[in-house]
């Protein structure tokens, strides 16, 4: 962005096109801190449907019915889920802050997790702690 060539915006004007702060910051968030920011609307309005993904997961999850009953398998799935991605997210963070990384070892949690039809209680509060 260049203020002379008319191509700049301020996080207000930004704001005054009705798009929500969170936006902006995964935005931010999931391009790495040493590479340059190409800044598009498009690339914003892209960026809007993650938070919104990761919110709706954590909301599915905290109103379920979590009285289910799930296989020994299915239990030692998601148990190793959630290593994996605890795994995960430490090493991305130890790759120079990688969040990029970190971001798609979230999403690959919340994709693996949505293939189950119900989870218990416990790795309910387990993946709800990890968040």
């Amino acid at each position: 962005m260049n203020k002379s060539l008319g191509n700049f915006y301020t996080l207000r004007d930004i704001l005054v096109k009705n798009y929500h702060p969170i936006t902006m910051r995964y935005l931010l968030l999931a391009g790495h801190y040493r590479q340059k920011l190409n800044f598009t609307f498009k690339g914003l309005g892209s960026a809007k449907n993650s938070p919104e993904r990761i919110k709706e997961f954590i909301n599915k999850l905290e109103n379920q019915n979590t009285k289910c009953k799930m296989t020994i398998q299915s239990l030692k799935l998601i148990k190793n889920l959630i290593f994996k991605t605890e795994k995960g997210f430490e090493k991305a963070m130890d790759d120079d802050l990688n969040a990029p990384k970190v971001l798609a070892v979230i999403f690959d949690l919340i994709r693996e997790i949505n293939n189950f039809k119900e989870v218990d209680k416990n790795s309910t509060k387990e993946i709800l702690n990890l968040f």
